[in-house]
């Protein structure tokens, strides 16, 4: 599976290659174009547009085209060819899947993998559909195609779990670029129900301006012609524009966005805007909450973590990812207390052991120069005793980051030694496991790993700890789990 550029469309695709003795040739697409050999006519789209094909090349598929009836549809355009009429999916759908089926071979557009998942699941071309679904889970999902993989994933016979991972992603990688999202998902925003939009905006990564964005081009989308989905555009000033229809839409979500997390400045900007198509008894209490001098002075208050290493969302998808690593990560009202950061104090060891030493429960973060984050948790206090620490519960971990910023996988390994999971060290920072597994010495970190910690079956976060042994270190935070 390689990714290239498609000279026609300027888009990027990906090549799928069936793994078989057949070899994708020019001789089985030549076949595919011949309409007098073929015994099958399929009319596509609702200008039913003729495609043809054989009966014996889609094998295992035809049942599920023609249904249980094997006679022949006699017509007088098409003489005795079986006809099977697709109104609903486009030529170029089809085309790319009878393609894949006849050579074992096809690319891809990344904006007509769901399209081509969506048919290939519906002729049970299975292999087909696992090259789309893999690269979903790789580079497939662009803002372009993100709310279309949201509202069709589940359609696919895949499972629950991996429905739920591709519809994170698509709604990960459609937060980055929201207004390019929405107005390429016009067409589905459209056709979601409220309940539908309600999971969406549910989504835990999604910020309250997220939600607010969905909210206000799904309402868009269903009552006006333009294509404009932003807030910045206001309420629209088209003729066909319905008012009464956008306020109902608008009034039955409200309670989904979270408005009152909005700060006094962005509700100028981009909720007051929006106040008459609001329940009339709602904008009084809004407009005294975000326009009151208390309100407007109000200052950050409460234990709370603000990373340089992370944001906030992040943070929450990768708490989320390691649940299982240790007990505390199930604590209900777990709190994320920042201990020390390393350029607070121009990398201090000596004021890191007095912000730490005694501390239970904390989780180390550390952004390395080649970009990766790795991290280790501990539930025993740290010391400056220069003495190995015992632990009940401690791991090491990685963060893999997607380009467009979200968190796209986190691997643990967990320790196996925990009589040494730590080392107390008056002139080391965070040590842990027997071997210096994880060393902060400085401004640099160092891993030999693989003594106090183990893997598992995976390889890939030994891989990444090896990178980046020497490495070094542009930030570390040290947070108290409490």
């Amino acid at each position: 599976m390689s990714g290239k550029k498609n000279n026609n469309t300027n888009l990027e695709t990906l090549s799928f290659t069936a793994k078989t003795s057949m070899e994708p040739s020019e001789f089985f697409d030549s076949l595919r174009l011949d309409s007098e050999m073929a015994d099958v006519v399929l009319l596509v789209g609702p200008d039913e547009t003729p495609i043809f094909a054989h009966g014996n090349i889609l094998a295992k598929a035809r049942k599920k085209l023609i249904g249980d009836s094997e006679t022949a549809v006699k017509d007088v355009t098409f003489q005795t060819k079986t006809v099977i009429k697709h109104p609903t999916v486009s030529v170029e759908t089809v085309n790319f899947v009878l393609k894949y089926m006849y050579t074992g071979a096809v690319e891809v557009p990344f904006t007509m993998i769901m399209k081509v998942a969506s048919f290939a699941n519906e002729l049970l071309v299975t292999v087909l559909v696992e090259n789309c679904v893999n690269c979903l889970n790789c580079n497939g999902l662009i803002p372009e195609n993100a709310f279309e993989i949201y509202a069709h994933i589940k359609s696919l016979s895949i499972s629950d779990d991996t429905v739920l991972e591709i519809k994170s992603r698509a709604m990960t990688v459609g937060a980055a670029s929201m207004d390019l999202t929405l107005k390429a998902g016009k067409d589905e925003l459209e056709q979601m129900s409220a309940a539908d939009i309600a999971d969406m905006m549910a989504f835990i990564a999604f910020s309250v301006d997220h939600r607010w964005q969905v909210l206000v081009g799904w309402m868009k989308a269903r009552q006006c012609t333009s294509t404009d989905l932003s807030i910045e555009s206001g309420i629209p000033k088209d003729p066909g524009f319905n008012a009464a229809a956008a306020s109902v839409d608008i009034s039955s979500l409200l309670a989904e966005v979270g408005l009152f997390e909005f700060s006094p400045a962005d509700y100028l900007s981009k909720i007051e805007p929006f106040l008459p198509l609001f329940p009339a008894l709602l904008t009084p209490f809004l407009s005294f909450h975000f326009t009151s001098t208390r309100a407007s002075a109000a200052k950050e208050w409460g234990v709370g973590l603000k990373s340089k290493i992370l944001s906030h969302t992040q943070i929450i998808l990768v708490f989320e990812k390691l649940t299982n690593a240790a007990k505390i990560l199930h604590k209900p009202s777990l709190l994320a207390k920042l201990l020390y950061r390393a350029s607070d104090s121009q990398f201090s060891v000596t004021d890191f052991h007095t912000k730490c030493d005694g501390k239970i429960n904390t989780l180390t973060f550390i952004l390395l120069e080649n970009g990766s984050v790795v991290g280790a948790f501990a539930d025993a206090a740290w010391s400056s005793s220069k003495t190995w620490i015992a632990v009940e519960e401690a791991f090491l971990f990685t963060v893999q980051m997607m380009s467009c910023g979200g968190v796209a996988d986190v691997e643990v390994a967990q320790c196996s030694s925990p009589t040494c999971g730590l080392q107390g060290n008056p002139d080391w920072g965070p040590c842990f496991g027997g071997g210096n597994d994880f060393m902060v010495r400085g401004n640099k970190f160092s891993s030999d790993f693989g003594h106090s910690f183990h893997y598992g079956n995976s390889t890939t976060i030994h891989e990444t700890f090896e990178d980046c042994n020497g490495q070094r270190i542009v930030e570390y935070e040290v947070i108290q789990l409490v």
